[in-house]
């Protein structure tokens, strides 16, 4: 019995530091895109002496050699192990970069991740940084679904009136080879929605 419940334990927290771990990956990964971004440089107010520190010095210096041996090994390394490898590099990376920050900048290199993370997805952002509760999940997944059946509606209509703009410069002739040329309407679908893709004008 209390071997099982040690070895419940250790799992758990094996668990636990994996996920830390994975948690921690994924944050530099951000991190290491956005100080490749000149508009986020520009933000965080990089003077001349830190931004040759951040581009060239130090990546240089943490890529080279073990980037190297894994990318040569016989056998091949595994895409998972070799992505983590790339990953555990970035982090490396950024945590060297990071040195050559002032206080300020390192705390306004962490508000734009957050808002760099809410970008690709606002509500995992969002549970992510506050801890949303079930109910909570529940209602902000309805409301983007209902804002993204709006936004591709809003889409549809811009597409709509710009094609009929450009459709009216056209003289008779050209709108006759127009429509000859993509004959009768046909309505693609979305391979992951099923949705309608495709709504070009006659």
């Amino acid at each position: 019995m209390r071997t099982s419940l040690l070895v419940a334990v250790v799992l758990s927290t094996t668990m636990l530091a994996d996920a830390d771990e994975k948690a921690e990956l994924e944050t530099a990964k951000v991190e290491h895109d956005m100080l490749g971004r000149r508009d986020v440089l520009d933000e965080l107010s990089i003077s001349f002496e830190q931004a040759v520190f951040l581009r060239r010095r130090i990546p240089r210096e943490l890529t080279t050699e073990r980037l190297r041996k894994a990318r040569l090994a016989d056998p091949p390394l595994p895409t998972p192990e070799m992505d983590r490898i790339l990953l555990e590099v970035k982090r490396d990376q950024v945590n060297a970069m990071k040195d050559g920050l002032d206080q300020q900048q390192t705390e306004r290199l962490s508000q734009l991740r957050w808002q760099y993370k809410a970008l690709e997805g606002f509500g995992a952002a969002l549970d992510e940084a506050v801890e949303l509760t079930d109910e909570q999940k529940k209602q902000i997944e309805e409301k983007e679904r209902e804002l993204g059946e709006e936004l591709r509606e809003r889409m549809w209509a811009f597409h709509h009136q710009s094609q009929r703009a450009l459709h009216d410069v056209l003289t008779p002739e050209q709108r006759a080879a127009w429509q000859k040329r993509v004959g009768s309407r046909f309505s693609f679908k979305s391979p992951w929605t099923g949705l309608s893709i495709n709504r070009a004008l006659r």
